[in-house]
């Protein structure tokens, strides 16, 4: 049940971290397109990267065209959530989503410097960075998501099967009984057939809950509508 928990939980932060990572990229092609940033203001050319960068961002929060504030501000929300979604990723303890989270905490960390590199500098290449990380970042965090909705598939899989082999174990369990009472009682056993009527519907009741998912989940969204 724990496990069931904590992967529900990553795939939540997961699903929640791809949104924003796609937000952030969405209102950054609004400032390419919308937005001038002048090339005097507080941080710019600094003599020392990391005081400019401070500079810059500060003042693109606080003064900056409402698409720059949102840009800017959202960066630093992306940084804190790259750092919660790698605490989370380590302390799940699987080697893959551990190293693709820490890919991905870099590929913000990067898109974010280049970021402020740009405040500072205006380099064009830097913009082009910032992008690049941010895409990497994207890319990384989609294939956590399907890794750890195959798992919780594969769980759930793993799961019916269990629940079938134990319903298969009682009712070979209840005829055995049954066999033996009439054995006991002198009464000639029923002749015994391949498939009987309780062994099915414990099978249809334990693989139930997988077809109505599947259903819901692949086959009614399949549907078009009529052109």
């Amino acid at each position: 049940m724990h496990d069931v928990a904590s992967t529900r939980q990553l795939r939540i932060s997961f699903l929640f971290a791809l949104v924003m990572l796609i937000a952030q990229f969405l209102v950054g092609m609004a400032v390419n397109l919308f937005v001038k940033i002048p090339k005097q203001h507080p941080g710019a050319n600094p003599p020392e990267y990391f005081s400019g960068v401070v500079q810059s961002v500060t003042w693109a929060i606080l003064h900056g065209n409402i698409w720059l504030e949102i840009h800017a501000g959202f960066g630093l929300v992306l940084v804190v959530a790259a750092i919660g979604t790698l605490v989370q990723a380590i302390g799940n303890g699987r080697r893959g989503i551990v190293v693709s989270a820490v890919l991905g905490f870099i590929g913000v960390l990067g898109a974010g410097f280049n970021g402020g590199s740009f405040l500072n500098y205006h380099q064009d290449f830097s913009s082009m960075l910032m992008s690049a990380g941010l895409a990497i970042a994207v890319d990384l965090v989609v294939g956590l998501v399907l890794r750890v909705l195959q798992r919780h598939q594969g769980g759930e899989v793993r799961r019916v099967g269990d629940q079938l082999c134990c319903a298969v174990a009682r009712h070979e369990r209840t005829r055995g009984a049954g066999q033996a009472r009439h054995q006991a009682a002198g009464r000639p056993n029923p002749a015994p057939c391949r498939s009987s009527c309780t062994g099915l519907a414990m099978t249809w009741a334990a693989l139930r809950p997988v077809a109505s998912r599947y259903r819901s989940t692949i086959l009614l969204p399949t549907a078009y509508p009529p052109m």
